[in-house]
């Protein structure tokens, strides 16, 4: 068994329905046993709550000083203090629209993975949607403070870029969720 945060079950609320959304997406794909980086991670609920029901040892990536609950490490937003091939897999989730070279930032989570990426974030088909989502963004960004660029991208966008990534084999999911069109990408490396 791997040696895990020394924040106990008791400490994490339950997970809110957005979290709970995202964790159903996510823990199909992670195994026991895993190293897993979760890159901008907040205060670390959604690393921990994996790590509460799976076996794996969770660490966080994040450029805010964000009192985290798991053991994170601050980065630039785009190179990642790891060696290659540090993670058995690396989860992002609703990060890869605030990066300011969303590309650059797909390529670094690729170099510090072994096994996979899973990757969750947004996308928008109509100018409509665009808005929407800035205003979204914005709306539950601005009152921590973090940076937002806006940088959202269409299925074909996000298919692009992730066809160019160091991957033998892709899964994408689009799915809608509250009203926000949302993607779970998994890059299996």
């Amino acid at each position: 068994m791997l040696a895990k945060s020394n924040i106990s079950k008791s400490n994490i609320s339950k997970p809110n329905i957005r979290e709970a959304d995202i964790l159903e997406k996510i823990l199909p794909y992670v195994e026991d046993g895993e190293r897993l980086l979760d890159v901008g991670c907040g205060k670390g609920k959604i690393a921990k709550i994996i790590s509460q029901k799976k076996d794996v040892l969770v660490v966080g990536a994040e450029i805010y000083d964000s009192n985290c609950c798991i053991d994170c490490k601050r980065f630039d937003g785009c190179n990642l203090p790891f060696k290659d091939s540090s993670f058995n897999t690396v989860v992002v989730v609703d990060v890869i629209h605030h990066a300011d070279d969303g590309l650059k930032l797909l390529n670094e989570l690729c170099r510090v993975a072994s096994k996979k990426v899973i990757i969750r974030d947004h996308y928008y088909s109509s100018w409509l949607g665009l808005l929407f989502l800035k205003f979204v963004d914005w709306t539950t960004n601005i009152i921590h403070g973090v940076s937002t660029p806006f940088n959202f991208r269409t299925k074909k966008e996000w298919e692009k870029d992730l066809a160019s990534l160091p991957a033998k084999n892709l899964k994408i999911e689009y799915y809608p969720k509250f009203g926000i069109k949302n993607i779970v990408a998994v890059l299996f490396l």
